[in-house]
């Protein structure tokens, strides 16, 4: 009795073993589900109301040329910044073509370089620090967007942490098209 109870012990255990890995699995396909990209790009804009000044489109050209993001990546893109060139905000969304999802990880991760160092006021040098790039699956998004009410300018730390909680608005909105 106890030998059958050790091998079905045994056989339970092997196949609940199995269903947690088969169940890790079903996680990414739930990244690569397709989700609207225009209507988490009207999403990001609620978040963020009359605050939201990354309100000018970045044509292909510029995307390649400024920010090293070909149209050989991408199916489907928004790109947007600030008309102000005091203003730091900027929001790019892709969804990689097929095959194409590492590349475009690695283009957004330059984006967020390019975009940080394109902050030459004083200012913008910290809240370009809280730029974010977040990959799901196909699709990838590189922002830094918002602007803290009552900012102390004279603490940088503060500034720092201000920025990133504005930051996290768009990021929780992109967040909640994955769950």
């Amino acid at each position: 009795m106890k030998k059958v109870f050790s091998v079905m012990l045994a056989v339970l255990m092997t196949a609940a073993l199995a269903l947690s890995f088969s169940g890790c699995g079903g996680n990414s396909q739930q990244e690569t589900k397709d989700i609207d990209l225009e209507k988490l790009h009207q999403d990001v804009k609620v978040a963020y109301g009359e605050s939201y000044t990354a309100n000018m489109a970045i044509d292909a050209a510029t995307l390649e040329t400024v920010y090293g993001i070909s149209e050989d990546l991408y199916d489907e893109c928004i790109a947007e910044t600030a008309m102000i060139s005091a203003q730091t905000d900027f929001f790019i969304a892709l969804k990689a073509k097929d095959g194409k999802a590492e590349e475009m990880k690695t283009a957004l991760e330059k984006a967020k370089e390019a975009i940080v160092a394109s902050a030459f006021y004083p200012a913008n040098q910290v809240k370009v620090q809280s730029t974010q790039v977040i990959v799901h699956g196909d699709y990838g998004f590189v922002f830094v967007l918002g602007y803290p009410e009552n900012l102390n300018e004279e603490d940088e730390e503060a500034m720092r942490a201000a920025y990133d909680a504005e930051n996290q608005k768009a990021a929780d909105v992109i967040e909640s098209y994955f769950k």
